[in-house]
């Protein structure tokens, strides 16, 4: 029928019967080819090269649809049949098995030998049941030719089209590398992409020949890195930092068991925010800044566990803080306290004693005792002495020779005291003498008739007095009008029975009248001795011409009187009232020094 017009009966567009065509037949030269010779039909070419032969310039080849929810296709050979189905998912399927081989389901997941559901993150499912290998990757690159890989390699993608300068590869899993050079690759190794530029593969971890998982490094042991070798053992090594952890997320608990021929032996473990660390018999926890004994667990208990024993010991034990001791402490040596030794008792048992009695002689013993809260006397106060009862001062002497000598320091008025006394040893309400007494303000206070010696003890060399203090100093006599508005200022200092002043007196207005004008001192003077004072600055009390003015005190009193003396020694006589004016600075200063029995 080449080149052959057809009949003008089959141009009728009435419907066809039937069609025979002997021969081959052409549509359009290449719409459609029909090779007779070869039981060949092509479409889009004009010599198909097999049964079916479909050519196209467009991307679109062939398009099998149907109007219902299911599409399927069939292939099939002398024994087999294969279908390519359609429907939610795309999927081939051995009709002889009736079994789906391989799933593409809606959300792209690939499903290899399953029809279950796929989880939300899965892409590849692969599930057999055979003696070989489900999933098999094969390099068949000859090793030691060239440089290329001589590896397989299971590669993971992350962005097919990056924007960052990324590669496409992000991880991969390889056997062998580009220079093996043997048919048997001696590592399994797993890299990844760190996100720096130049954006490479670095391996993060290894299974070498030797059954080893090596993490962070290339080389068995002593790099950084993790070595999970198979002879039982993890090897970390780092440069800084931790090493390793291990986390109980949610109850307390074991973390690690430790165990001697499969038998338990001990543990370590959290309970809240401690770390324990446990025996069957007991353990410690460290609890914040304590450490706690345990009766095994995070079971803490009391007296559970002992700090060495009576036949390993300890060598030294450091401690910077409070060593806390529910009972007594034995030494054979010396106990030193580079800080403070600490005694924390209740009222009257807070004390500590160093004693010496050896000797059989009680002249020979004797003992030095510190305490605080004292028995019978009071809470806060304490003190330290020699020969005192260890049960305080109160109880009289430690050995009934000699005496009790001690200082007490008294809390709340901050003065220390010195006392002795001979109280029977043992006998309540021992009598106190008192020696001497610092007070608060630094100042020493001796008793009555006591004072400090100065190279003898005789009464002639011993200081027993002294003050100081303040006096106001005003001109007064005998009737009269006393000058105004005066104003005195003066200190004294007494050390034993002699006394030095200093003084001055302002006043606003002169006076008038009067008798025997005289000034208040502090102190009586002696009757034996009638000293003079000096005049400092006097302006405005005025005397005789040619004559002196003197100061003289009083004996037996405590007045200095204003005289005044002729120059040829006739005799003296006292101002008065009128002999201060209101003239000049009106200022009267003075100063001496006399003796006092006072």
């Amino acid at each position: 029928m080449a080149n052959t017009k057809l009949p003008s009966r089959l141009l009728d567009t009435s419907a066809v019967p039937a069609l025979n065509v002997t021969g081959d037949l052409t549509v359009d030269t290449t719409t459609l080819k029909v090779d007779s010779s070869n039981n060949r039909v092509g479409i889009g070419i004009s010599s198909p090269g097999f049964p079916l032969h479909i050519n196209s310039s467009s991307t679109d080849v062939a398009k099998f649809q149907t109007s219902g929810s299911y599409t399927y296709t069939r292939f099939q050979n002398s024994s087999k049949t294969w279908a390519l189905s359609i429907g939610n998912d795309f999927s081939i399927y051995d009709e002889g098995a009736t079994a789906t081989r391989l799933t593409v389901d809606s959300s792209g997941n690939l499903l290899i030998g399953t029809t279950g559901t796929a989880s939300a993150k899965t892409v590849i499912n692969v599930n057999g049941a055979g003696t070989q290998a489900v999933l098999l990757l094969n390099n068949a690159h000859g090793y030691g030719v060239g440089t290329g890989v001589a590896s397989t390699a299971l590669q993971f993608a992350r962005d097919v089209s990056p924007t960052n300068g990324q590669g496409v590869i992000g991880a991969q899993i390889h056997s062998g590398n580009e220079f093996e050079t043997t048919s048997n690759p001696q590592n399994l190794v797993f890299s990844t992409k760190d996100g720096n530029a130049p954006y490479n593969l670095t391996e993060s971890m290894r299974i070498d020949s030797s059954q080893r998982v090596l993490i962070g490094i290339t080389a068995a042991n002593g790099v950084d890195g993790i070595t999970l070798n198979p002879g039982g053992y993890i090897y970390g090594h780092r440069g800084g930092g931790v090493s390793g952890y291990f986390d109980r997320s949610t109850s307390d608990g074991d973390v690690l068991e430790f165990r001697k021929a499969g038998v338990k032996t001990g543990t370590l473990g959290v309970y809240g925010g401690a770390l324990y660390i446990s025996h069957t018999a007991g353990g410690i926890m460290f609890n914040g800044t304590a450490i706690e004994p345990t009766s095994g667990g995070s079971s803490r208990a009391n007296n559970t566990v002992d700090l060495g024993s009576n036949t390993y010991k300890f060598k030294e034990i450091h401690l910077a803080g409070t060593a806390h001791i529910g009972s007594n402490i034995n030494s054979t040596g010396v106990i030193t306290a580079n800080h403070i030794v600490r005694s924390d008792a209740g009222h009257n048992t807070a004390r500590i004693e160093a004693i010496y009695d050896d000797q059989s002689a009680v002249a020979t013993k004797g003992n030095m005792l510190m305490w605080v809260s004292e028995p019978g006397i009071t809470y806060d106060a304490g003190g330290i002495g020699t020969n005192i009862h260890s049960s305080g001062h109160y109880y009289g002497r430690k050995y009934n020779n000699g005496y009790a000598t001690f200082m007490r320091f008294e809390k709340q008025t901050g003065e220390i005291i010195f006392y002795n006394n001979q109280g029977t040893s043992g006998t309540a309400n021992a009598s106190q003498t008192e020696m001497m007494r610092i007070r608060q303000s630094g100042n020493i206070q001796l008793p009555a008739n006591m004072g400090v010696g100065f190279g003898s003890t005789a009464a002639g060399s011993l200081l027993d007095d002294y003050e100081e203090g303040n006096f106001a100093p005003t001109f007064y006599a005998a009737g009269g009008t006393a000058p105004g508005s005066q104003n005195g200022t003066g200190q004294y200092t007494k050390i034993g029975d002699v006394v030095h002043i200093t003084g001055q007196i302002t006043w606003a207005s002169g006076g008038s009248g009067g008798s025997n004008l005289r000034i208040s001192i502090p102190f009586n003077l002696i009757s034996d001795a009638r000293a003079g004072m000096s005049i400092g600055l006097n302006s405005g009390v005025s005397y005789t011409a040619d004559y002196q003015l003197h100061l003289i005190p009083e004996i037996n009193t405590n007045v200095i009187y204003l005289v005044e003396t002729h120059y040829n020694g006739t005799g003296h006589s006292h101002l008065n009232y009128s002999n201060v004016k209101s003239t000049g600075s009106k200022i009267f200063s003075f100063s001496g020094i006399f003796h006092t029995r006072d």
